[in-house]
């Protein structure tokens, strides 16, 4: 429906506001989609967090234990002394050999130096040793430490591992 305009030196035509097309959104419809996404965002952020802290303690444990059996590998195949050490000041794994070769070049092949790869532990994982913060390994593949049993856990998420070794065999178990 338009109206039109009799005045003779323009001709034009008037929609009315109904049949006006509107373009853009208003104020309510932009308030709700954001109310919306609130929500959404409300709901999977805190499963967020608890998942990346459940992946931390996984990776934690996954690289204790790695570095448990490389220590009792590279003590059977060397012939020697490889540890596991936790440093808890600096929340650092590492793995320390006796100085057979003497790398260091002192004099002395009883001491302990360490290996190049250092794992920093995330934030908010807690480890504890049963014994003084290292496993270490002989050469016959057994554990210098009677049973060592390692805990690793994350208190933001209640969740622990117990890592044990066994003083025999050197077997690495994780529950």
């Amino acid at each position: 429906m338009y109206r039109k305009i009799t005045d003779k030196s323009t001709v034009s035509f008037i929609k009315p506001v109904k049949e006006r097309s509107l373009a853009g959104f208003t104020m309510l419809e932009i308030l709700i989609v954001m109310a919306i996404i609130s929500i959404i965002l409300g709901i999977t952020i805190p499963r967020f967090n608890r998942s990346s802290a459940g992946v931390k303690l996984k990776t934690t444990v996954d690289v204790v234990v790695e570095y448990l059996e490389t220590a009792k590998s590279y003590a059977a195949t060397q012939h020697t002394t490889c540890a596991v050490v936790y440093n808890l000041g600096e929340r650092k794994i590492y793995l320390m050999k006796k100085d057979i070769d003497d790398v260091d070049g002192d004099g002395d092949k009883s001491e302990m130096v360490q290996f190049d790869n250092i794992y920093t532990v995330a934030s908010g994982i807690t480890i504890n040793f049963t014994a003084d913060s290292q496993v270490a390994f002989n050469s016959s593949e057994g554990t210098e430490d009677a049973g060592e049993t390692i805990t690793v856990s994350n208190a933001s998420i209640n969740k622990q591992k117990t890592i044990t070794i066994n003083q025999i065999t050197g077997y690495v178990q994780v529950a």
